[in-house]
């Protein structure tokens, strides 16, 4: 083989590799929209107070389900003011197979946002 199939074969592969690599880290344009909804939870102050708020009230509530789902239903109206989109993103990213490609990056993006509360 001469130089120049030499090099065209490596520019091939390389791009091959390039493009194989960028594909095991995309999410689909699904969760990226969804990951870009969560994203707003932080847009207003007030509502990103509140947000943290009822996080910190769901992880205490875990044992009590009755609490557990009244909160729910207040973290519900709560993404829904914020935007329809930001409660069909948190909706989705509780359904979703965290061992997914898109689960995963759902959970990243959620536990990003719980993060900024400080617990």
């Amino acid at each position: 083989m001469s130089a120049v199939g030499l090099k065209h074969l490596a520019v091939v592969l390389a791009t091959a590799c390039v493009f194989t690599a960028h594909l095991g880290e995309a999410a689909s344009p699904r969760a990226e929209a969804a990951t870009k909804a969560l994203a707003k939870i932080e847009s207003d102050p007030a509502k990103f107070q509140a947000f943290c708020a009822l996080i910190k009230e769901l992880r205490a509530a875990h044992d009590d389900a009755v609490k557990s789902e009244a909160l729910d239903k207040q973290m519900d109206q709560l993404l829904r003011s914020i935007g329809p989109d930001v409660f069909l993103a948190w909706d989705l990213a509780g359904e979703i197979d965290p061992q997914t490609e898109d689960g995963a990056a759902l959970e990243a993006a959620v536990d990003a946002i719980e993060g900024k509360c400080g617990q």
